[in-house]
């Protein structure tokens, strides 16, 4: 990717559907490992616009880029739903795993075109990157403590959640998932639900973070599909 751009794109389009959905991989993952989740939704009839990221949005520690790289996508995004939106497409949905779940998360608060989507995991990033060892070390390498990276991100934490009434989500987690552990959840979903958006809280069976993931991965078909019936 350019070094000025902090994800990498590719497209997968099924022409006979109006439905198309942003797909974010998870903190790590790359479109190539993704592809076996990403062709069974292309199968299931959606067109979708994949991204994987910059592992520098954790391990460089550097605060700026997780704001940075959500803008970029973002853009990305609503530049593509004009697009599709002339071509006669007219459903939106979004469907991001772990880091690409708080991308999402943010997406959707300036995006009500999204109308439904899953989050796969989340809740706060900046406690969640900090249990990651590495990219702990790599911002108390350069001065930074966990309460600065709490600052920086507040903003991204708490978005505006005002536009997407009707919409409808649903959010995964596990009880064994320490990077973001489901008894924070709830703190994440009620803005949105107090906006006027159904949230579905959906539990797996997993033994930590990436295996909860994974399972959200394996369902996503038919989570997506769940969503979509929940819209009001």
């Amino acid at each position: 990717m350019p070094q000025s751009q902090l994800f990498r794109r590719r497209v997968y389009t099924y022409d006979d559907s109006d439905e198309v959905l942003f797909f974010i991989c998870p903190f790590g993952g790359r479109l190539w490992m993704m592809r076996t989740v990403i062709k069974k939704l292309q199968h299931a009839g959606y067109t979708v616009v994949a991204y994987d990221t910059t592992d520098d949005v954790f391990y460089a520690g550097d605060t700026s880029i997780l704001p940075r790289l959500i803008d970029q996508i973002h853009n990305d995004i609503a530049r593509s739903i004009k697009t599709y939106s002339r071509e006669g497409r007219k459903s939106f949905a979004i469907f991001g795993s772990s880091l690409g779940s708080f991308i999402a998360y943010n997406c959707i608060s300036r995006l009500p075109q999204l109308r439904y989507g899953v989050f796969n995991t989340g809740g706060s990033i900046a406690e969640g990157m900090w249990r990651l060892k590495k990219a702990r070390q790599r911002h108390e390498a350069k001065g930074v403590t966990k309460q600065q990276v709490i600052d920086v991100w507040h903003d991204l934490q708490h978005p505006d959640f005002s536009g997407i009434a009707g919409n409808s989500y649903i959010f995964i987690s596990s009880s064994a998932d320490t990077i973001a552990p489901l008894a924070n959840v709830d703190q994440y979903l009620q803005p949105m639900r107090s906006c006027g958006a159904t949230v579905t809280l959906t539990t797996v069976r997993a033994i930590g973070h990436t295996s909860s993931v994974l399972m959200g991965l394996q369902r996503s078909v038919t989570l997506l599909r769940e969503a979509k019936e929940q819209l009001k």
